[in-house]
């Protein structure tokens, strides 16, 4: 059965998947994600664009960070379809060619893997997918 997921998306990302320049989510696969569900992507991270930081800090103590400063309907959302999921075990061989450089492959897949690549290397300090995780091949509708 499809089901709607509720998730966080760094602020960091968010107009790249809103304008269609990265069309992946990476999510701990702790929800059975599967083809066809919908997410609602809640902007979260630095201030959630509501705040520049320094203002939060003037009048709250403590982090600025996430759904700390806005309720999370106020949040900025996008929905998404999942259109395909691929483990650690599909992905993580397909990383090892990329990243080696040796490859000779349709360039449309290179350039998703090396996004995939450069999101694990910044954002999760990684060079592989880790075992429980997955990447959302995913197609913003709303």
């Amino acid at each position: 059965m499809l089901k709607i997921h509720e998730l966080k998306l760094d602020t960091e990302f968010f107009d790249d998947v809103k304008l269609g320049k990265k069309n992946f989510k990476i999510r701990k696969n702790n929800r059975n994600f599967e083809v066809g569900d919908t997410l609602h992507l809640f902007a979260s991270g630095s201030c959630c664009n509501y705040c520049d930081g320094v203002s939060y800090k003037r009048f709250y103590k403590g982090n600025c960070s996430g759904w700390s400063n806005v309720y999370k309907n106020e949040a900025d959302c996008l929905k998404a379809k999942v259109l395909a999921i691929y483990s650690a075990e599909q992905i993580n061989p397909d990383l090892d060619i990329v990243n080696s450089k040796n490859y000779v492959a349709n360039l449309h897949v290179v350039f998703f893997l090396k996004d995939v690549s450069n999101v694990l290397k910044n954002y999760f300090q990684a060079d592989k997918l880790p075992e429980e995780y997955v990447v959302m091949v995913i197609e913003v509708f709303e």
